[in-house]
Order: structure tokens, then C-alpha cells, then sequence
């Protein structure tokens, strides 16, 4: 991958995906990828408190505790895990 921030974009069936930025632009990923991953990394972080519970359970404590998306321009935008 390029390493840039991806932004939310709509394919033309109208479901969510990710793009890289306009600069390089070939990087896809759909947004359960997106959010699997995400999640993969947050249950590592914090093991022990989220062990075992479903995903729907903390994905919506995952998304405000680490502060995944902003908006800039009109775009909204992710972090990346570093």
C-alpha cells in the first residue's frame, strides 16, 4: 500500500468503500475489510477487556475511543495504525 489516509468513497452500486488519496488513488478496500482489520488491532490493544465479545459489542467503543475518523474539506478521513 502507499500509506496515505484513505477516504470513504461510494462505488457505483452505491456501497461504502475506501480509497488512498487522489494523489496515487489505486488502493481499494471495502468497509467490512476496513473495520475487520480495525477491530483486529483494537482487540489487541485492550485483550483482556474485550475478549470474547462480538464484534457489534464494541465497534461503536472502538471507533470513539481511537478517533478512526475526521473530517477535512468535506472528506472524511481515517488514521492509520502506525
Amino acid at each position: 500500500m502507499c500509506q496515505q489516509v484513505m477516504a470513504i468513497e461510494y462505488d457505483r452500486s452505491g456501497h461504502v468503500l475506501y480509497r488512498c488519496a487522489r494523489s496515487c488513488g489505486k488502493h481499494t478496500a471495502d468497509a467490512s475489510q476496513v473495520q475487520a482489520g480495525l477491530l483486529w488491532h483494537y482487540r489487541g490493544r485492550s485483550l483482556g477487556e474485550h475478549y470474547g465479545l462480538p464484534d457489534e459489542e464494541i465497534v461503536d467503543d472502538m471507533f470513539a475511543s481511537l478517533q478512526l475518523a475526521w473530517i477535512r474539506d468535506g472528506d472524511i478521513y481515517t488514521a492509520r495504525f502506525r
